[in-house]
């Protein structure tokens, strides 16, 4: 019993020493990263256009329907101008979605 006890101890010892270096090492990671964030320079963010490229592709796009208006209403005219309008503006709401997606 005395072999078990001492078996136990001696474990627990180990893992008493294990949890205290593995303490220590992250002791010492956190003070590595707060030296790294200490030493880095200050800089101001970059501008961000993202949206205002997204804002003039969708006024674009809007712009581009009044040609197709005039093309397909005044110069066809009847059900085909309608159709041939609507298939346009389809088309370029598709293109604009796609394009304001993939601005990154």
């Amino acid at each position: 019993m005395s072999t078990l006890s001492h078996t136990n101890h001696s474990s627990y010892g180990a893992y008493e020493m294990q949890s205290a270096s593995e303490h220590q090492e992250y002791e010492m990671s956190s003070f590595q990263k707060q030296d790294k964030v200490a030493n880095e320079k200050i800089r101001a963010p970059k501008r961000d256009m993202r949206n205002i490229y997204r804002f003039i592709l969708a006024i674009t796009s809007m712009l581009m329907l009044i040609p197709f208006a005039l093309l397909f209403m005044v110069f066809m005219g009847g059900p085909q101008g309608w159709i041939g309008f609507g298939i346009a503006a389809i088309a370029i709401f598709l293109i604009a979605v796609v394009a304001i997606d993939k601005i990154e």
